[in-house]
């Protein structure tokens, strides 16, 4: 029997079952997939594939509308049809996420270029209902380049090379490259070991002090989460907080750093040692109201003064709507917390943003103190956000202290508060209140 032509056989799989796109569905891809000529690893069989997943998707739905967001995907999938023609396969995977399987020759003459094309047709304004979408994707792509790889195990790559460009923000294309898999696996592990260890409630709280610049009174601490993984080692915190946010563990990391910190520091807040501890909130955390009535029944469970703690948040909050959390940092606030930005210079921040959130200090980056001392450029930009930080009745921290001439700079500048390695190191609990007495049994014997 004559084997069907390649377009014949795919026109075969192109009915979909999709409500909303008319697209296959990922049953039917699969099914496809695992179908003749493509169920055998052939090294001669050059075949590329693509992941696509719509970044921000979600917002299109709150702010347009569910038939909105369905006129989206829609169009996309129309787009991913007329971008592979004939000579390829459109899935829609669920939700905002697709698949592009094409075999060779490719439209645009490689699988890299036929990535790209693919990857770029969703850029274009999408004409919906009655709203304009401007749109953007997270690609990941993976070709056999020669190799005896089935289908399935192309999918695979293409699902790490998707992984790949989430994590590196909004708007990536990223191709499979030899080594990701290895990398790919080492990151499940350390995922599985941190899950690990928040349901072990294994997470350390270390603290890291903050000095009146004028009196270098210790004021407050900092709580900085650390993990000691099973070989002991301290985990980068960039690293697992990271990890945390991508794996949906952050919300649960969060409130276990903010309990350990308050049970930690009541004794001290009682003794008169520090007058406030600063805990850090991610932005994951608040994309949802329940953190408002978790973090409260927290702060009653531990008898906690909430005057005596501080929330910060990254500068990245400023540059997203920020409807939502600045609702729900106002909730925080009126149940007498303070609120911190961190950061503070290091992104595009929206200063119209400051006026809506109801803050309390600004936390210069250290990027700007430590060339505070030479660099004039530094010492004006350091000035204007003291400034502007007095301007609008907050405070400020000067970040990343490590020598004298810094802190009598931030001084000089009329910086309230300094932080950094000049005074202490993060320290954990036992260390910390140790140091803490040093200071303040040196402060009596002055006084003496």
């Amino acid at each position: 029997m004559e084997e069907a032509a390649p377009h014949q056989f795919l026109s075969r799989f192109r009915i979909g079952s999709d409500a909303v796109t008319g697209l296959p569905d990922r049953r039917q891809f699969e099914r496809f997939l695992r179908a003749p000529p493509f169920q055998s690893a052939d090294s001669d069989h050059a075949a590329a594939l693509i992941l696509l997943d719509l970044d921000g998707f979600r917002a299109i739905n709150l702010t347009h509308g569910y038939a909105c967001g369905d006129a989206v995907l829609a169009g996309i999938g129309d787009r991913l049809r007329h971008s592979v023609g004939n000579s390829g396969f459109v899935a829609r995977f669920g939700g905002d996420e697709f698949v592009v399987f094409c075999e060779a020759p490719f439209p645009d003459g490689s699988a890299q270029a036929l990535a790209r094309s693919v990857f770029e047709s969703v850029s274009d304004p999408v004409r919906a209902r009655h709203a304009t979408v401007n749109l953007t994707c997270s690609a990941g792509w993976a070709f056999t380049e020669g190799e005896a790889l089935g289908p399935l195990d192309l999918q695979a790559r293409a699902e790490i090379a998707l992984d790949a460009a989430k994590r590196a923000g909004r708007n990536h294309l990223v191709g499979y490259e030899h080594g990701m898999q290895a990398a790919s696996q080492a990151r499940t592990d350390l995922e599985e070991d941190l899950r690990a260890a928040i349901a072990a409630d294994r997470i350390e709280v270390w603290f890291q002090p903050k000095m009146d610049a004028q009196s270098r009174r210790c004021t407050s601490l900092e709580a900085l989460a650390r993990w000691r993984r099973g070989d002991g080692g301290l985990v980068p915190p960039d690293d697992f907080i990271a990890l945390a946010e991508s794996a949906g563990l952050i919300d649960e990391l969060g409130m276990q750093v903010l309990r350990k910190a308050c049970r930690a520091v009541k004794p001290w807040l009682e003794r008169g040692l520090v007058d406030h501890v600063a805990v850090n909130v991610s932005p994951k955390q608040l994309e949802k109201d329940e953190i408002v009535p978790v973090i409260a029944g927290l702060l009653a469970a531990e008898a906690f003064d909430p005057s005596a703690l501080q929330i910060e948040i990254t500068e990245s909050l400023l540059v997203e709507p920020i409807d939502a959390a600045a609702r729900r940092l106002n909730a925080l606030h009126s149940l007498g917390l303070t609120i911190a930005l961190d950061d503070f210079g290091t992104g595009c921040s929206n200063l119209a943003a400051l006026k809506s959130l109801p803050l309390d200090v600004i936390k210069i980056d250290r990027v700007f103190v430590t060339g505070l001392a030479a660099d004039p450029d530094d010492r004006l930009l350091v000035r204007s956000t003291i400034d502007l930080a007095h301007g609008l009745g907050l405070k400020t921290v000067g970040e990343g202290v490590e020598n004298e001439d810094q802190a009598e700079q931030l001084r000089l500048l009329g910086c309230d508060e300094l932080q950094g390695f000049l005074f202490a190191p993060a320290m954990p609990a036992d260390e910390c209140e140790a140091w803490l007495l040093a200071r303040a049994n040196e402060a009596s014997g002055l006084a003496l």
